[in-house]
């Protein structure tokens, strides 16, 4: 039974890594090259031994850091934030601490000091001082935080104080800038939340999930002020637009413009590239 368990758990490695993750591959066990047509020997010794090296590394977000400097959210293998100078196109700095993909990155201004807030599928928050030099080649965080029991996956400012985020443990948090600031915990969706923002009203959260509702939040009082059925599955994202309105999109291919405040579809459209392939 542990031989079968080690041949599935090397054999659903070896595809994803294939399918998923990275299109070529450079090294592989014992530095032996590796192509489509390769195939793993069986060890259940060797298991822990297996080290994918990849030629090229996906970057999952961008984020503005400063003039002429963005900041690039990286997979795997190393789960890095690059900072690049967009003048030399040379890497400045080298942020570690995630041990997970990063999923994304805001700017923040906190006590005089510009902080690059991020969030990984590690589950942690971490703030980073951008004005820190680096030690050994590395900058390491000024603090981090396990802010969910999943994946994090939505981020946003709130005011110079307060930013919220969401997660696949179907929560959306809000946090005080600092170590362990946990300011409001919303709780009522049934599926992992992909997308947070904040309203022009700050007092208020707009957040979309994969049961396909936007909750409309007064995040002091913890308390959903309205649900909005937009979208038939999975909402991806959603942005502010005008006044009192929400711009989302899912996996039923529609773009949708709904009012926040009466709940109301205001819009619809369609959007299929490539109707004429299906």
């Amino acid at each position: 039974m542990e031989d079968r368990y080690y041949e599935r758990k090397i054999k659903a490695i070896q595809e994803r890594v294939r399918r998923e993750i990275l299109p070529t591959l450079d090294k592989v066990l014992d530095g032996k090259g590796v192509t489509d047509d390769t195939e793993f020997e069986w060890d259940p010794a060797r298991l822990e031994r297996i080290k994918f090296v990849p030629t090229k590394q996906p970057i999952y977000f961008l984020q503005e850091v400063a003039e002429n400097k963005i900041a690039a959210a990286m997979g795997f293998p190393d789960f890095y934030i690059l900072i690049l100078d967009l003048k030399t196109l040379k890497i400045e700095k080298t942020l570690r601490g995630h041990i997970k993909s990063v999923t994304n990155l805001m700017m923040m201004r906190h006590e005089e000091k510009d902080i690059l807030v991020s969030t990984g599928c590690d589950m942690f928050i971490k703030g980073w001082d951008m004005a820190k030099e680096p030690e050994d080649g590395f900058v390491d965080s000024e603090w981090s935080i396990k802010g969910h029991n999943e994946y994090i996956f939505g981020l946003t400012k709130i005011n110079d104080e307060l930013y919220a985020t969401s997660s696949h443990d179907k929560t959306v948090k809000v946090w005080k800038m600092g170590k362990n600031a946990e300011r409001y915990v919303l709780s009522g969706h049934s599926g992992p939340v992909w997308s947070v923002i904040r309203l022009q009203d700050q007092m208020k959260l707009a957040s979309a999930s994969a049961e396909g509702r936007i909750f409309i939040w007064d995040y002091e009082a913890e308390e959903a002020t309205l649900r909005i059925k937009a979208h038939s599955n999975q909402i991806n994202c959603i942005i502010p637009y005008k006044k009192t309105q929400i711009m989302s999109c899912g996996d039923d291919g529609l773009v949708k413009i709904s009012d926040w405040e009466t709940g109301e579809t205001l819009k619809e459209v369609v959007l299929n590239a490539h109707s004429e392939l299906w």
